[in-house]
């Protein structure tokens, strides 16, 4: 099979938006919460940190993917929300609600990441109040945008898109992530995010994600 590079990260597939904004959770101003959405549920699959302590959004993200579907992913850079007891779950299920309502979806669409520093809660009225202005500056072309929001030590924006050939027809997979230092064991603290346009069952998709990460 034939794979090329190609522009356009985790949008780079027909369907997928992003945007990243700054929201004020970094005090230097800095891009600080990003956006995913498709225009229509999707299958999903995802690998998380084996972190004994986990974040809220693990927690959230683990009870989520049961449905194997998924819409959107509200993203959060400058605060990880972690060790923040029961205030961190109530506010990532926050989140994820006002997002739904704003994007017009079932909350059950919604997946919520959260990166930067530990023990603090998040600054939730801050976050909530900036989820509009996420919503309407949605782009096809907002994949750059998004990675630079989830940053946190980064020294660059990752971003990458590829299309290959199956039999007579394309695929494409698109993504972004963030991680610096701590992306060892098992991704610590490491976010990253893919799109695809390849039709796959739910149990293979996550299969194939598995094998893609051994």
């Amino acid at each position: 099979m034939s794979i090329h590079k190609i522009k356009g990260g985790i949008t780079a597939i027909d369907g997928i938006r992003a945007t990243g904004i700054s929201a004020g959770i970094k005090k230097n101003g800095r891009p600080d919460m990003a956006l995913i959405v498709s225009d229509r549920p999707c299958s999903i699959a995802g690998l998380f940190t084996k972190n004994r302590c986990p974040a809220s959004s693990i927690t959230f993200n683990k009870m989520q993917i049961r449905s194997l579907q998924g819409q959107a992913i509200i993203a959060n850079s400058g605060n990880a929300n972690a060790a923040t007891g029961a205030r961190g779950m109530e506010d990532t299920k926050t989140i994820a609600q006002i997002t739904a309502q704003t994007l017009g979806i079932s909350k059950s669409l919604v997946y919520v990441a959260s990166t930067g520093v530990i023990g603090e809660p998040l600054p939730i009225k801050t976050m909530t109040a900036s989820i509009p202005k996420l919503v309407s500056t949605l782009s096809k072309k907002g994949s750059m945008a998004a990675a630079e929001a989830i940053m946190t030590t980064d020294k660059m924006v990752k971003e990458a898109a590829f299309v290959g050939r199956i039999g007579s027809g394309n695929i494409r997979v698109g993504g972004i992530t963030k991680g610096s230092g701590m992306i060892h064991p098992n991704m610590a603290t490491m976010l990253a995010f893919l799109t695809t346009d390849v039709t796959m069952h739910p149990a293979l998709l996550q299969e194939a994600l598995r094998e893609a990460c051994d």
